[in-house]
């Protein structure tokens, strides 16, 4: 007799529950990521309790999982294209069955940037954070981060990620963002070392700004579409402000995802699909000020967050923008050997 998609997605669950019962859910994300008072709410109606560690880079998250050292977390955050490698490497379970089980949630587009490892949470796009107040001029180009105008020289902060960190420089140059070719990644090189002198710090602008604060002597940095919330919040500088360059950009998927080292708990799925709910999606989305892939909790969303530029590009701009490709090992290695040679 053939099984129902129900059926068959209940006789899963079953699988999976087999293992001992999860009375705690670690959770591996970025700082500030997730909405405290959900986290609250799931806590209370299911008695049980959500604990997160947070990571500073993807490098960093990548590292941990590559080493074999996410055996401790239930659920991870990882982003779509390193979430395909690393799926194809067995770090993680595949989801098609829990995927199947939430049709129509999601955006096709998200969903397939997250493939059979993951459930999208969020989307958005690379571009350059700066504070308005100081700013003599508007930041408008790709250029501008890597030939600073006077007043940010020495203010900026870079966070030298091997994929995102060259394509930016890669698209200052007017060039794809994930290409492989010697010539054209030895001219983006070109461009870290005349924005070097500028560098406050090699790292990612939110955490810069968490563990600086007031302090904060942060003007510009690369960042994503929601950043300028978040830094503003910490430092207390309500200037700041989110661009995507007019050479256009990358569009990123964040995606939850099982590590493969451990047993997926009925909990953890339980979780995830709270996220994933229309009314909880948006309250997070909102509180965290990040776009949602959920594409009913758009239709519950303010006027504000449907209208904001720096969440939601207009079209001239994703026309210009490349979701990520797969890029040549020999790519990878060169791209690794440029942020290296920053830090």
């Amino acid at each position: 007799m053939m099984l129902s998609k129900k059926s068959l997605f209940t006789f899963w669950v079953w699988m999976v529950s087999l293992g001992s019962q999860a009375q705690e859910i670690l959770f591996y994300n970025w700082v500030g990521y997730l909405d405290q008072t959900l986290v609250e709410q799931f806590e209370s109606e299911h008695r049980i309790k959500i604990a997160q560690d947070y990571f500073a880079s993807e490098d960093l998250r990548d590292e941990v999982i590559n080493s074999g050292r996410a055996n401790g977390f239930d659920l991870v955050l990882v982003d779509g294209w390193s979430l395909q490698i690393m799926g194809n490497k067995k770090l993680f379970h595949n989801v098609s069955d829990l995927i199947r089980s939430m049709p129509e949630r999601f955006g096709s587009e998200f969903q397939q940037a997250c493939g059979e490892y993951g459930i999208p949470y969020s989307w958005g796009t690379l571009g350059i954070v700066y504070r308005s107040e100081v700013a003599r001029q508007p930041i408008t180009s790709w250029k501008q981060l890597f030939h600073p105008p006077k007043e940010h020289q020495g203010k900026i902060v870079m966070y030298s990620d091997i994929v995102d960190g060259t394509a930016s420089a890669l698209l200052a140059a007017g060039q794809s963002p994930f290409t492989s070719d010697v010539d054209t990644l030895k001219q983006a090189y070109g461009l870290f070392q005349t924005q070097a002198p500028h560098v406050l710090a090699y790292e990612y602008g939110d955490s810069y700004a968490y563990r600086h604060g007031a302090s904060s002597e942060m003007t510009m940095a690369l960042g994503y579409s929601g950043d300028e919330y978040s830094i503003a919040e910490v430092t207390g500088q309500a200037d700041w402000t989110y661009v995507v360059p007019k050479e256009g950009t990358v569009i990123w998927t964040e995606c939850l995802a099982f590590p493969a080292s451990g047993e997926i708990h009925p909990q953890t799925l339980e979780f995830v699909r709270f996220l994933s709910r229309p009314e909880i999606a948006i309250q997070n989305a909102e509180s965290v000020w990040m776009a949602t892939p959920v594409t009913q909790a758009l239709e519950l969303a303010s006027e504000e967050y449907r209208t904001d530029s720096g969440l939601f590009p207009d079209q001239e701009v994703l026309e210009k923008s490349h979701h990520y490709q797969p890029i040549a090992s020999n790519g990878q290695r060169l791209r690794f050997k440029i942020q290296q040679s920053l830090r």
